[in-house]
């Protein structure tokens, strides 16, 4: 499982690069090597999960879930952040703070190369 979670952050979280189908394909396998008895609820979600892959990679394979879900994150953050800071719960202030980074970053990196391309880095001499 370890080898299943690392090989799944190595990759960025574009449908293009990921493919939840085989991560799903790979732990459906460990359940079975296992013997773990599943429950038709989670077969069902796996199903749906399959199917909107499917869809969303027809669709328009190369968005980035994480910027997608950077919107929803802030309003949930505004509507709840302050309740779930007050009760210690860290662990969605630490998703937004790692994805505001991650746009940050993303925006000075595409900068540098539009400089780069029109040569604004450099003077004319």
């Amino acid at each position: 499982m370890q080898h299943l979670v690392l090989g799944v952050k190595s990759r960025t979280l574009a449908l293009g690069n990921m493919k939840i189908g085989d991560i799903l394909n790979e732990v459906l396998g460990m359940v079975r090597g296992h013997h773990v008895r599943m429950e038709g609820d989670f077969v069902n979600v796996v199903i749906s999960i399959l199917l909107l892959e499917g869809i969303g990679r027809s669709l328009n394979p190369d968005i980035d879930l994480l910027s997608s879900a950077l919107p929803i994150l802030r309003q949930l953050g505004a509507q709840s952040g302050g309740g779930m800071l007050r009760q210690g719960d860290f662990s969605m202030l630490k998703v937004w703070a790692g994805l505001e980074a991650r746009k940050f970053l993303q925006a000075s990196i595409e900068d540098v190369e539009r400089c780069v391309k029109y040569d604004q880095l450099s003077p004319n001499v």
